[in-house]
């Protein structure tokens, strides 16, 4: 069962010699079951620490992480009983396995026995079929985040966690991989949290795209355009517009 999450007055502070920096200053969200969330701001506005917040691979100082769904319940993160998978700006792969072996490593128990045809089908489903035999070092930049988010995938995740997945790659490919994103999403009926600079990337991908600032929420901003978004269409333009021009956010 797809999940939301019910974030509430998450505060997290880091002691770096000889300073103090609060990652997270009251954070505050409601995330539908179904939806794709995309949280842009600045380097070191605590995107990250939030995706990790909400992974429960950071414990905040204060606050709550609640997932929702039919049967209402408390809790997330990795170790909460709501099935979470995260996907980094780096894949992350292991070099001495090949692409099935890094995958392998990520499915269930229960699934192992049945590995292969598993793993062949998610292949499928992010673009590499017939790539399960590579080594990390055959693949290219759009190739190895493939694999890393097909490992992700391996889960079964309800709740999926973008950490600027794309950040790294060439126009054409992360045009290419927005777009693969959205089917992988609409097909799997996942809820998805994308953290990102970019405001078109944000507006492509978003339900609804949320600004961060010095930790807190500083806007929200609805996207109900039309599925598969244009991004020549008027409407696209105009709220990447208002979203830099109410904001004053550049993208960087």
């Amino acid at each position: 069962m797809t999940k939301g999450l019910r974030l509430r007055g998450l505060t997290k502070t880091y002691h770096p010699p000889g300073k103090t920096v609060r990652a997270l200053d009251g954070f505050s969200l409601d995330i539908a079951e179904g939806s794709f969330t995309a949280i842009l701001g600045r380097s070191g506005c605590g995107k990250t620490t939030l995706l990790k917040c909400v992974a429960g691979l950071e414990r905040p100082d204060s606050g709550t992480v609640e997932f929702t769904g039919e049967d209402g319940g408390a809790g997330a993160g990795l170790g909460s009983g709501m099935k979470t998978g995260i996907v980094f700006q780096d894949p992350r792969l292991l070099p001495w396995l090949t692409v099935e072996g890094n995958l392998r490593l990520a499915l269930p128990a229960g699934d192992r026995e049945a590995g292969a045809s598993a793993i062949r089908e998610i292949l499928a489903l992010v673009g590499l079929e017939g790539w399960g035999g590579a080594w990390p070092r055959q693949l290219s930049g759009g190739m190895a985040q493939r694999a890393s988010l097909a490992r992700c995938l391996c889960r079964r995740p309800e709740l999926l966690l973008l950490d600027e997945p794309l950040s790294a790659l060439d126009s054409f490919t992360r045009t290419r991989l927005r777009r693969e994103l959205e089917g992988i999403w609409r097909r799997l009926s996942l809820t998805v949290i994308l953290v990102t600079h970019d405001i078109e990337e944000a507006v492509y991908l978003g339900d609804k795209v949320v600004l961060m600032d010095s930790g807190a929420l500083a806007a929200e901003f609805a996207a109900p355009l039309e599925r598969p978004r244009n991004y020549r269409d008027r409407a696209f333009q105009d709220l990447c517009a208002a979203i830099e021009e109410g904001t004053g956010y550049d993208g960087c």
